[in-house]
């Protein structure tokens, strides 16, 4: 018997207390949440995932959120983007629909988050439903992190290179302590 898949949620944040709340609503909800706590973890989702809805912290300490969700706009044109952040001043919002989102919840969020999610989902019209008989899922090191992978995935060689592709690290700055006490 197949059945239909929930909803893939990517979630971007960087915050474990909050990634592990919004994770237990939203699949309390039937959502199924996949979470990611740095950009790489995200692109690497993003394209080893089907994806329906990008939720985007707007404030990660790594990298630009604003540049991820104009990046996303151009990987995944009809998939919504929402942000899910603490920045609430009229320009920051202004910021985030400027760069594609097509939603900006503040947090903290008081209603119904999984509703509004899935209002978001269901706006969208032009992705078919999935359906499938199983899907069994390995655990895959990404980020020092255990991360659920889909094992169906023939494609692992182009997943890794195009996530690369479109994610550069930033170089990390060494900082060495010298014997007269100041940091370089």
């Amino acid at each position: 018997m197949k059945l239909p898949l929930p909803p893939n949620v990517l979630f971007l944040e960087d915050d474990a207390d909050t990634r592990e709340l919004v994770k237990f609503s939203l699949e309390r909800s039937g959502i199924n949440v996949i979470s990611a706590e740095t950009i790489g973890e995200a692109w690497i989702a993003a394209v080893a995932y089907e994806i329906d809805l990008f939720l985007l912290d707007g404030l990660i300490p790594h990298g630009d959120s604003l540049k991820l969700c104009r990046d996303l706009r151009t990987f995944a044109p009809a998939k919504p983007i929402v942000f899910y952040s603490g920045l609430a001043y009229e320009a920051d919002i202004k910021k985030g629909m400027e760069a594609g989102a097509d939603g900006y919840i503040v947090k903290p969020f008081h209603g119904d988050l999984a509703r509004e999610v899935l209002a978001f989902i269901s706006h969208e019209s032009s992705s078919p439903t999935a359906v499938a008989e199983s899907v069994s899922f390995d655990e895959v090191t990404i980020d020092s992190r255990e991360t659920p992978v889909p094992t169906d995935i023939k494609r692992w060689p182009e997943v890794f290179e195009t996530a690369q592709a479109l994610y550069q690290r930033r170089p990390r700055v060494n900082r060495t302590l010298r014997n007269a006490g100041g940091i370089i």
